[in-house]
């Protein structure tokens, strides 16, 4: 009972703040309705870090002197919602939340950024330094270095990655896009500078012609470039992130070289492992060239979308294991039939 009731003090807590807010956020430039802004676990958890380090009496609240180290400190009275001089865990909240909208960050990408760090932060001291930057990653620093300091703050990254996973969105381009451009590029970027030259693109599963993807003409195709370049096939296709995730993880078994096709030579062994499921595997063989492509799969697969409808709810889940006879048998029969 005890803990209903405390569960229903803070609920009254935070309804009388928010009404309180509603009246004086319109005076500070905030969002007029405190409803629109929705807090994430970035928020909270970044609140707490600066209440675990900022609130020395550990009274629950900053005081004037307590917010005077902060960065915002000049600004501080703009989150000070009851105007009594001190922020609360809340108020400081909003502000992280109001900072986030601003830039059109979500969790997604704070989530991004920390396995970023976990990754590239060799140093441990919370941010990219110079010798820390590969030339793979990330993409364009000089663009995420707001202030040009050759350092790479966790705030610019995460602005720089929502701003990036924005324009990705409005181009039409989805995570079965970006994430095997990604693979497409870890796998065939030679000379490690976060792209593909001409050189690099030739046998790559790549859809169509690169160079007319190459839209800044520097002979070399961006990660962006490329998974545009996927979204557009994708979508001319009609295919469903479902349809694509299939096609590749069918291919991936047999495609040795990573070339989007298998071959004859790569069928082989395949007569000895699965037997006759070989026949129903050859079935994608649309073009009787004796080699699987991955445009192939897929064009089969948009045959049987067309039959059922854009929708991945629509389509069979065949249940499988990874080069399994099983597998090839239902996926066929499933696909072709």
């Amino acid at each position: 009972m005890n803990g209903q009731w405390i569960a229903y003090t803070v609920l009254a807590s935070l309804a009388s703040t928010l009404l309180l807010a509603n009246r004086t956020l319109a005076q500070i430039g905030l969002p007029t309705d405190p409803y629109s802004l929705v807090l994430i676990h970035a928020d909270i958890d970044d609140t707490d870090k600066v209440m675990a380090i900022r609130d020395v009496d550990k009274n629950g609240w900053l005081d004037a002197k307590e917010q005077a180290p902060l960065a915002w400190s000049q600004k501080a009275s703009e989150y000070d919602l009851n105007r009594d001089g001190k922020l609360t865990h809340l108020e400081i909240a909003i502000r992280f939340a109001s900072q986030r909208d601003d830039n059109d960050v979500q969790q997604i990408d704070r989530t991004v950024v920390s396995r970023a760090m976990q990754k590239y932060d060799k140093n441990r001291n919370g941010q990219i330094d110079p010798d820390e930057v590969t030339s793979a990653w990330p993409e364009d620093p000089k663009e995420i270095d707001v202030n040009a300091d050759n350092i790479l703050t966790i705030e610019e990254l995460t602005n720089a990655f929502a701003f990036r996973r924005v324009v990705r969105e409005e181009t039409g381009i989805i995570g079965v896009d970006q994430g095997w451009a990604i693979k497409i590029r870890y796998r065939f970027d030679r000379n490690s500078d976060g792209g593909l030259n001409p050189d690099e693109w030739t046998n790559t599963p790549l859809p169509g012609d690169p160079e007319s993807f190459d839209m800044d003409k520097d002979k070399r195709l961006s990660l962006l470039e490329m998974a545009t370049m996927l979204a557009k096939h994708r979508q001319k296709l009609g295919l469903t992130a479902q349809d694509q995730l299939e096609a590749r993880a069918l291919i991936l078994q047999f495609d040795t070289d990573f070339s989007g096709v298998i071959t004859k030579e790569e069928m082989i062994p395949l007569v000895a492992e699965l037997g006759d499921q070989v026949e129903k595997l050859k079935q994608f063989n649309t073009d009787k060239d004796g080699a699987i492509s991955l445009f192939e799969i897929e064009t089969v697969l948009n045959k049987r979308r067309d039959e059922l409808g854009y929708s991945d709810q629509d389509a069979p889940k065949p249940n499988y294991q990874l080069r399994d006879t099983t597998r090839v048998a239902i996926y066929a029969s499933v696909r072709t039939n």
